[in-house]
């Protein structure tokens, strides 16, 4: 649990993260967990325990729930905007939720896993991890804390190799299990 001047500090750099990255998408501090809002839906983030390479790592999925309160399957919440550009937005929000609820929230230290959406490969022409890099130094946080998942399309693109070296270049750790598999990715360091 975060302490009163953690979270008057955190509350204050949602309050002026940069507009052109995530603007119009409300973070609000929900009891214990900072809870992102898009299309009156509420996304929330969900920790399980894995490991990178043998030391312990926790791996941050997403839980949508739609106006109703029920659970939405992620595809249809990544469905709902217009445009290239509210996707881009949608998924850094939401990278942006797993690693301050990670990081600050709960306060913990061990590297964090966490997917980058395949829509993301497809938009994004270059410059591959540079938003989601400069939101999380607003925070504080360095980006090799944390190791994305890329999906399983990524070597259906034939500029597979930059968007790896953007990635990198950025300081992120990046893991393609198509390459050699889920578990051999994360146990035997084919983080590339």
């Amino acid at each position: 649990m975060m302490d009163k001047q953690t979270e008057a500090r955190l509350l204050e750099q949602l309050r002026t993260l940069p507009p052109d990255l995530i603007a119009g998408f409300p973070i609000t501090l929900e009891g214990s967990q900072l809870v992102g809002r898009f299309f009156k839906c509420a996304l929330y983030t969900e920790f399980r325990s894995n490991f990178y390479e043998t030391t312990p790592a926790t791996q941050a999925q997403l839980a949508v729930y739609g106006p109703d309160g029920l659970p939405l399957h992620e595809d249809k919440l990544y469905a709902l905007p217009t445009g290239e550009e509210g996707v881009l937005r949608l998924d850094r929000l939401v990278r942006l939720l797993h690693a301050l609820n990670h990081f600050i929230v709960r306060r913990r230290a061990e590297t964090l896993i966490m997917n980058v959406h395949m829509l993301l490969l497809t938009y994004v022409k270059e410059g591959h991890g540079q938003p989601f890099a400069a939101l999380l130094r607003h925070f504080g946080l360095e980006p090799q804390r944390v190791v994305l998942i890329l999906p399983d399309c990524l070597l259906d693109m034939a500029e597979w190799p930059r968007i790896l070296d953007a990635y990198k270049t950025q300081g992120f750790r990046v893991c393609a299990p198509e390459l050699v598999g889920w578990d051999a990715a994360l146990e035997s360091n084919i983080v590339i």
